[in-house]
């Protein structure tokens, strides 16, 4: 069966589509989980790998660049304490440089996930070109910084924007500056990475909280998102402790879903408290996969199940009573009972008013090589069985109800070829 594909909303990365009626993207978020150490985040990678994600994401920055004092500080909790420090030796303290993403982006690769980052400037984003940068992200701290969405967007890459503290105005200006970007930038409306003539910008739903409490959630934005911008893909970057956020976030139609990911919950940092561990991601991908797979294709229509369960289940025209050969059958002569491998209910009135061609013992379930038409000059079935028959005036043949001409022999052949496909 064929799935419904809305190509407004629809992006390519790395060969891969993105959007209605496409599987979901899950990407495992690496964030600064590494600690620092590129052996890390390789081990990371390959544990994102087996748990059977579509893509990692890196976050790539300079603390020298994005933070205008070291006296800012931050309080978070890791390994149960709570700890503050400057915010800017944390951050320092987890920049990795440019031969660490390159083997980053290369051990990817090799275990075939897309790669991507979340670049906090052009520098950081042109330090990630030559190694196959397919798209980038915007975090929700830089959506209000629309100069750095419009530089992005000019690179011509699939651009993700991260929504969260935002109003629905804020996303507005940053979907309007990321668009700008690519009309200014080396993007082409004709561009295999997207369809539709849109720019390639997935908005993604997020809270900016960690973790995210049920009630702050707010995934039915989803919704809203896919309504308000038609033409970009909708996603859910989840800081929820589980998967059921972003098994709801699938259901209401978001074509990706970012995580974010832990080898351990206990090892020191600002983010690994609230991040899932290995077996969680895999849940993860198991769950948003049976979503998917439960969501189908939209598209009305039994299964080859049902198919069979139709014998079975449904009702056919059965005789009520014991039917004599050349008796005109009534609707008193009729049942409606299982199986379900003769003439459907619906098809009483073509067959009241018809003559029977043999004996019809009651209860068997009348086929049309029992039936005949009515006798010659009758107009229907109240003609050709007596006035105390109010059924419609249609026969077994092609005219049906409307009382027009047809021939039993014809609607025979339909009739069984409509039980062959019941």
């Amino acid at each position: 069966m064929t799935e419904l594909v809305d190509v407004r909303s629809a992006i390519s990365i790395s060969g891969r589509m993105i959007g209605s009626g496409f599987p979901v993207l899950v990407v495992a978020e690496l964030g600064i989980n590494h600690n620092g150490s590129v052996d890390r985040a390789l081990e990371m990678i390959e544990a994102a790998a087996a748990a059977g994600v579509d893509a990692v994401k890196f976050q790539t920055f300079s603390a020298d660049e994005f933070m205008s004092s070291a006296d800012q500080t931050y309080t978070y909790l890791s390994q149960g304490q709570e700890i503050t420090e400057s915010m800017h030796s944390m951050f320092k303290r987890y920049e990795l440089g440019a031969g660490d993403f390159q083997k980053m982006f290369r051990r990817a690769e090799q275990l075939g996930l897309i790669a991507f980052s979340t670049p906090t400037d052009m520098s950081c984003a042109r330090l990630l070109l030559p190694f196959g940068l397919p798209a980038v992200k915007v975090g929700s701290d830089d959506l209000v910084n629309t100069p750095l969405i419009e530089e992005l967007s000019g690179l011509g890459l699939p651009v993700m924007l991260s929504t969260g503290m935002a109003d629905m105005h804020e996303v507005k200006l940053a979907y309007e500056a990321a668009c700008l970007g690519f009309q200014r930038g080396t993007f082409s409306m004709s561009s295999s990475l997207s369809y539709g003539g849109a720019p390639p910008v997935a908005l993604m739903v997020c809270t900016s909280l960690y973790p995210t409490e049920d009630q702050d959630a707010n995934v039915a934005r989803v919704a809203t998102f896919a309504r308000e911008f038609p033409k970009a893909v909708v996603g859910f970057s989840d800081h929820t402790r589980d998967s059921l956020a972003a098994c709801a976030a699938v259901a209401l139609g978001a074509s990706i879903v970012e995580k974010h990911f832990t080898l351990d919950r206990n090892l020191p940092g600002p983010d690994h408290w609230f991040s899932c561990d290995p077996m969680e991601l895999e849940n993860l991908v198991a769950n948003i996969e049976r979503t998917h797979r439960i969501l189908g294709t939209g598209i009305p229509g039994p299964t080859q199940g049902e198919i069979e369960m139709r014998h079975i289940a449904r009702r056919s025209l059965c005789a009520a009573r014991n039917i004599s050969a050349g008796t005109c059958i009534t609707r008193d002569d009729l049942a409606f009972q299982r199986p379900g491998t003769g003439l459907p209910p619906s098809k009483w009135q073509d067959v009241a008013g018809c003559i029977a061609k043999e004996d019809i013992p009651a209860g068997a379930v009348i086929c049309p090589e029992h039936l005949g038409e009515p006798p010659t000059g009758a107009s229907g079935a109240s003609g050709a069985c007596g006035a105390n028959n109010s059924v419609g005036t249609g026969t077994v043949g092609n005219g049906g109800t409307d009382g027009s001409n047809g021939s039993a022999g014809n609607d025979a052949d339909s009739a069984k070829e409509m039980g062959e496909k019941l």
